[in-house]
Order: structure tokens, then sequence, then C-alpha cells
């Protein structure tokens, strides 16, 4: 069952160094059973090791809309 849809999803930078790849970026969702609207920015990071993901982190933060 699908609880949220997404509107928007958009990475917007992206950080390298050395085998850690930081991605920064936007997403906009609505929760379908409420029709509430989420937005939040996001940082993922991930860890990559022989060309394979092997970690991954995300923190988030809410914007009031």
């Amino acid at each position: 069952m699908k609880n949220n849809e997404v509107i928007i999803f958009e990475p917007k930078q992206f950080v390298v160094q050395g085998n850690t790849v930081a991605v920064l970026g936007y997403e906009k969702q609505k929760v379908i059973k409420s029709g509430i609207v989420l937005e939040q920015n996001w940082v993922q990071i991930y860890t990559v090791e022989n060309g394979l993901i092997t970690r991954m982190e995300e923190f988030a933060s809410t914007i009031n809309a």
C-alpha cells in the first residue's frame, strides 16, 4: 500500500571526497490519507567500496510549509 506520493525529489549538489559521496537535496511529498504536503531538505552520505555502496545515511529537516 502506497502511503505517500512523491511530487519532487531533487538532488542538488554532490560532494565527493575519497570513497565518500555526500548528496544534498530537496523533496516534496503528499501524504495520501490526509492530503498534507511535506517538504524537506536532506543530506545523504554514501560510502563506496569496490564500486558498491556499502553504507548510506540520511539526515533530513522538515520545512514548515
